[in-house]
């Protein structure tokens, strides 16, 4: 009677956790769920049993099953308990015939993918000292009375008749560097945050960068412990560069920084948002990034296309004539657009062999004037006074050509008031403007 309710519970987790794939994926918890990234924590795969938030479990130390915990040195230690560690409870729960066969041993740990100054840098460590968990270790809390003595207990599987199949888990290895050792003095629960109500403990509840910056903090973001280190490297991995590595050796996984980092979130608006950025917090680009990669962008060998399309040098001038606002938001009149164009020699300040005259069609020269009365700013981006001056100077000074409307002399007094240096710029003595004005 006992086989057949173990093999009917199976059945029950064969269709409704083992019909999508078998164990848990941790990716796929629904809605709303807060999961660390990927780059960081990877995607684990959990055939297993464990409700933390069972009476009897949360009656227990942290340190009662994950024993291996205040002595690890490193993240890649594989701390989920083994079954010595449940069998002190559940021993009677369970047969020998039918105990699963991809358990692990106490003390494992993951095959060796990185260098031994990358395992030995981890400064982080933890145990919890709850006051509402047993203080003693060692004591066995009342074992479950309705517990099935089969491997279904714990673990997800495919049942038959004679034999239960137990799914595998996975649990990568964080991409960080962390010792538990360093950390005995911080709870358990201070940086697993909600394991303890958890019908199953997942990476949502593995520290989140935020939390670390609750001691680690730096720059006006979080706390800083006495003697918490703030620097990026003390728990992000390196390239042999020395720039941030976010998973496995030789992979080119990206990182995700979070807006409440200096507003460093790779988001649809930071292609935008990234100079003042980059102005502000340089240091902190320089930890993923190398500078061959700006000027790679800003020259436009490697510029994304949604920035600008292949053949925007020849079609910008029509967004530029426009005075996209868009323009602005990235490039400045005066220097960005002045400066290619005067090595392109479409600019009067370009040197006199490099000239092209190339720029302003032929009948610009008839509508110049109420371009000008526009976006003046746009026209000093390449030109400097004296080219106005040498048109609209007075003869004598510049060609003679009067840029005032009909009837401005009867009202130049005022002008002459207002800005008396614009006035003599083309017309020179100011004494003798005073007196054709009328002053």
């Amino acid at each position: 009677m006992t086989r057949a309710l173990a093999v009917a519970a199976a059945l029950v987790a064969l269709l409704f956790g083992w019909s999508r794939g078998g164990a848990v994926r941790t990716d796929d918890l629904g809605p709303g769920t807060l999961l660390r990234g990927a780059q960081v924590y990877p995607e684990q795969r959990i055939a297993l049993r464990m409700d933390h938030a069972h009476p009897a479990h949360r009656r227990l130390r942290c340190v009662r099953c994950h024993r291996d915990v205040p002595s690890s040195e490193s993240a890649r230690d594989l701390l989920v308990p083994g079954e010595e560690a449940c069998a002190s409870c559940h021993a009677r729960d369970t047969r020998p015939e039918t105990q699963p066969r991809h358990g692990h041993r106490a003390n494992q740990r993951w095959p060796e993918t990185e260098t031994e100054a990358d395992q030995d840098q981890d400064p982080d460590r933890d145990a919890d000292q709850d006051a509402d968990q047993d203080p003693d270790p060692d004591q066995d809390p009342d074992p479950d009375p309705e517990a099935s003595p089969d491997c279904a207990l714990c673990h997800l599987g495919t049942p038959s008749p004679t034999t239960f199949a137990v799914a595998p888990s996975s649990f990568p290895p964080p991409n960080l560097r962390f010792s538990h050792a360093a950390h005995r003095s911080t709870r358990c629960l201070t940086c697993h945050e909600g394991v303890a109500d958890a019908s199953l403990a997942t990476r949502a509840h593995l520290p989140s960068m935020r939390q670390c910056f609750d001691c680690h903090g730096s720059e006006g973001i979080g706390r800083w412990a006495e003697g918490a280190h703030t620097e990026c490297q003390g728990c992000h991995l390196q390239r042999p560069d020395g720039r941030l590595r976010f998973g496995p050796p030789n992979s080119h996984a990206q990182a995700a920084p979070p807006r409440w980092l200096h507003g460093m979130d790779h988001d649809p608006d930071f292609l935008v948002r990234h100079r003042w950025v980059a102005a502000d917090h340089g240091e902190l680009c320089a930890q993923c990034h190398e500078e061959s990669e700006c000027a790679d962008c800003h020259d436009g060998r490697v510029r994304p296309s949604r920035v600008h399309r292949g053949d925007f040098l020849t079609t910008h001038a029509t967004a530029a004539q426009r005075n996209d606002p868009e323009c602005a938001s990235c490039h400045q009149t005066q220097r960005f657009c002045g400066e290619c164009h005067a090595r392109l020699g479409l600019a009067q300040i370009s040197a006199p062999r490099a000239r092209t005259g190339r720029f302003h069609p032929p009948s610009f020269v008839d509508a110049h004037g109420e371009e000008a009365r526009r976006a003046m700013t746009q026209c000093a981006s390449c030109h400097v006074e004296q080219d106005c001056v040498a048109c609209h100077g007075a003869l004598g000074i510049g060609a003679g050509f009067s840029p005032h409307p009909p009837g401005f002399a009867s009202r130049c007094g005022r002008a002459l008031e207002q800005n008396q240096r614009a006035c003599t710029i083309c017309h020179g003595d100011a004494a003798a403007l005073r007196a054709r004005c009328g002053g």
